[in-house]
């Protein structure tokens, strides 16, 4: 009979396999597949984990790794340096490190999935270019500063089916031509989601933020999104170029502001705005210059709609 070794030929992470130094307890030096083999708890401004190769599979058992925090930005919970490309983490918890959960933004192609990342001084996941992010929970990250606090990622980039909440920062913050789908921000201070250029945003669900979506840059593609109830804006758009379509947004402008509500121009021209459903918000349709935009038709208070204008947006 083969043993698990055989027919699953995986190293464990410990102090014979993976010996660390000062600044980490294990550093993964060798391609191959490795697992934990329990809690990991650290104090001071140690590492967790480093990686320092490429193509390395770190399955985290559901164990937990937890750090000291002992100051900002002084330890990470799985540390991937740079050139350590095709790295994929899994199946773990991080919590109360000084700066980031899992830090991979000098790497390429960088997986994370099934990961819970907590309590961290600064962001929960950070990762470069051509990452996979799936299945993640990020919350209560950035404890001591604003910014970037829940998920953020490189150029060309997927994330999908993640959650960040209470993040002291923005939900989610993704570069240039990325995608992010079937994910949920609420309770962030700056935005939802906050993207630059030629990204998709897709079906994503954006509560009791300071804004749901923030469009930096230009030809992103954002649809079928639920705004719900943040401060100043459903969506604001303050890049040019952007397609915007199908979008639900009630309730926003928490503030109470006269400007603010569901979709914004705050200086970008050029933008397609259609087919868009907006409900109980400051201003429901804010933005001047040369914007592309359906009809706008009132439907408060209720009736047939005759309008058969296909790219009309609503009141309701």
């Amino acid at each position: 009979m083969k043993t698990l070794q055989q027919i699953e030929p995986r190293i464990a992470v410990n102090s014979s396999n993976t010996p660390g130094d000062s600044s980490s307890v294990f550093i993964i030096t060798n391609a191959g597949s490795y697992y934990l083999t329990g809690n990991l708890t650290t104090s001071g401004a140690t590492n967790g984990i480093t990686i320092n190769a490429p193509n390395v599979f770190l399955d985290l058992g559901g164990f937990a790794l937890v750090g000291g925090f002992s100051g900002l930005g002084d330890s990470r919970g799985v540390n991937i340096l740079n050139g350590s490309s095709n790295v994929c983490v899994q199946n773990g918890s991080l919590q109360h490190w000084g700066d980031t959960g899992i830090y991979a933004n000098n790497s390429i192609g960088t997986m994370v999935r099934e990961v819970f990342s907590s309590d961290n001084g600064q962001l929960g996941l950070y990762l470069g270019r051509a990452s996979l992010v799936v299945n993640c929970v990020v919350h209560d990250n950035g404890r001591l500063v604003g910014g970037p606090a829940g998920i953020k990622v490189g150029p060309g980039s997927i994330i999908r089916e993640c959650t960040s909440r209470d993040n002291n920062g923005r939900g989610f913050e993704i570069d240039n031509n990325c995608s992010i789908e079937s994910c949920a921000a609420s309770g962030t201070a700056f935005g939802g989601i906050v993207v630059n250029s030629n990204c998709l945003v897709s079906g994503n669900t954006l509560t009791d933020c300071g804004t749901g979506i923030i469009l930096n840059g230009s030809g992103n593609r954002v649809v079928n999104n639920i705004c719900n109830k943040n401060f100043f804006y459903g969506i604001e758009m303050v890049g040019s170029g952007n397609h915007i379509d199908g979008n639900t947004l009630v309730a926003n402008n928490e503030l109470q502001l006269n400007t603010r509500g569901g979709i914004y121009g705050s200086g970008g021209t050029r933008n397609l705005i259609i087919r868009n459903m907006a409900k109980d918000n400051g201003i429901n349709y804010n933005f001047s210059g040369a914007q592309a935009y359906g009809t706008l038709i009132v439907v408060i208070t209720g009736g047939e709609i005759t309008n058969l204008n296909p790219w009309a947006n609503f009141v309701y």
